[in-house]
């Protein structure tokens, strides 16, 4: 299953040929590149990722080749927890050299060190190794690795970035400051979670905000869109940047 697993990781985050991976993945080598798959009519960009595959590799190795891709991130970004805490992690050398990157950057890196073959799945609950043999040459800085940029970021932000016309035509110039002050919070907000905007609250909810003005959190809560869990996380804030706006 391992193996299996893999496979489908090396087919999905290559930045070569996709007809090579998947023909491999069977057994059957490709020697050049086919020239019709998405990535070689469209190749992907693509970014000098070779300090930060050192950096992967050295947390695996200095944490003992025990933990999985979310511990490891943790230890990269500098996040103090009660598990790192607990295996004296941040006294680490590799504690923190990655914190400026999210953890879904991360992870990106590690499922293409994976791919391919420096990194391995080990054990039961998700623990991650080395390679030594493709590994090493990593390390030693001997290989340059050129690793896949994340292509979906620019996407999300053209997309949940910018309101659609129609919402901000249906607001008047009130409304439409109390929209943008939301706007403004939800991004904030975004960034600190690392997570896209529009998980927080989608546009249309932040226009029927905006255009009922709720004073309280008990008026917030009978917004449609505003559920409970919602309202228990951001109620305080969304009628603080109201008051504000």
């Amino acid at each position: 299953m391992h193996a299996r697993l893999e496979s489908m990781i090396a087919l999905t985050e290559t930045v070569g040929c996709r007809t090579q991976a998947l023909l491999a993945c069977f057994g059957e080598p490709l020697s050049a590149p086919c020239g019709h798959c998405d990535n070689c009519r469209n190749p992907a960009e693509t970014f000098d990722g070779t300090q930060a595959a050192q950096k992967v590799l050295s947390a695996i190795y200095r944490t003992g080749q025990r933990f999985g891709a979310v511990h490891l991130t943790t230890v990269l970004r500098g996040k103090l927890t009660e598990a790192i805490e607990r295996h004296a992690h941040q006294h680490l050398t590799v504690f923190g050299v990655g914190k400026d990157h999210s953890e879904q950057w991360w992870r990106g890196v590690i499922r293409q060190l994976i791919a391919r073959g420096a990194i391995k799945m080990t054990g039961e609950h998700g623990a991650l190794g080395l390679d030594v043999e493709a590994a090493r040459p990593i390390l030693r800085g001997e290989e340059t690795l050129h690793l896949r940029a994340d292509p979906l970021k620019p996407a999300v932000s053209a997309q949940r970035g910018a309101p659609s016309s129609t919402i901000v035509d249906s607001l008047n110039d009130i409304e439409r400051d109390r929209f943008e002050a939301l706007r403004r919070w939800r991004r904030d907000e975004a960034r600190e979670q690392e997570i896209p905007p529009y998980v927080i609250f989608h546009d249309a909810v932040l226009t029927e905000i905006a255009r009922e003005n709720p004073e309280s959190v008990e008026e917030l809560s009978v917004i449609r869109g505003v559920g409970a869990s919602k309202l228990k996380r951001y109620g305080d804030a969304v009628i603080a940047v109201l008051e504000e706006a």
